[in-house]
């Protein structure tokens, strides 16, 4: 049950004998679900994503009608979180230099003249850990806008705690979701990337709508900051160097 249908459920009748009845045909199947989800590919994640989806959507229905079926739909829903959580987990970055790669790409005060992120960005694609959007601008040219993916950070919450002076620190949490972290370097440098690493650019797979643009700031779904040891950012200085 989303926010509409929340609204519809207490102002529509009509409206809320559909809801009612969609819902109660779900619950009829909800045996059928399996207490060990598997989740050991993108097939296998994507497909699962819609069961725990809908399974959150069910859990708002059976919590606002006090439904008997309740605590079933609660612990399916936590069930299959977990087994999309593990497999997240697994997908993310393991191999140390790459993983320096991913954070300076997403890290927002990235270096103006000692990097050559032309290079750092053909590295990235070819490491596999870029995703792209392509949209159309209002003049009918299009944009590529490049996603780092394989690294994952706690997000702000929209609850914050007081400390002894009186000021409100916000909380940050983990999540379930996969993060695309949005790629900063230089202006110019990214769009000679983008013209003259055609190639390499036609490989970068689409963004799929299964991961979440986390971008990195104060508020709600952000994250807070992307942290930057000096052994990681002279990696970056020596793999990379300008010329």
């Amino acid at each position: 049950m989303n926010i509409t249908e929340a609204i519809q459920y207490h102002t529509d009748n009509s409206a809320a004998l559909e809801i009612d009845k969609r819902y109660t045909l779900a619950l009829e199947k909800i045996d059928e679900l399996s207490d060990s989800p598997v989740v050991q590919n993108e097939n296998e994640y994507l497909s699962q994503l819609k069961v725990k989806e809908f399974l959150c959507a069910l859990s708002c229905y059976t919590s606002k009608t006090k439904h008997p079926l309740n605590d079933r739909v609660w612990e399916l829903e936590s069930v299959y979180g977990i087994a999309l959580s593990k497999y997240n987990k697994r997908s993310l970055i393991k191999n140390k230099d790459i993983k320096y790669l991913a954070k300076y790409l997403s890290w927002p005060y990235f270096y103006t003249k000692v990097i050559d992120h032309q290079q750092a960005l053909k590295a990235a694609a070819a490491y596999g850990i870029l995703r792209k959007n392509i949209s159309e601008n209002s003049d009918g040219s299009t944009r590529t806008e490049l996603y780092v993916i394989g690294l994952h950070y706690k997000v702000g919450d929209n609850t914050f705690s007081v400390d002894s002076r009186g000021r409100e620190h916000r909380r940050y949490i983990k999540t379930m979701g996969r993060q695309a972290l949005p790629v900063v370097v230089p202006h110019d440098e990214y769009k000679l990337f983008i013209e003259r690493e055609k190639e390499a650019v036609s490989r970068i797979p689409e963004l799929h709508n299964s991961f979440y643009v986390t971008y990195v700031g104060d508020g709600k779904g952000c994250i807070r900051a992307i942290p930057m040891s000096n052994t990681e950012r002279n990696f970056i200085i020596q793999t990379y160097p300008a010329h």
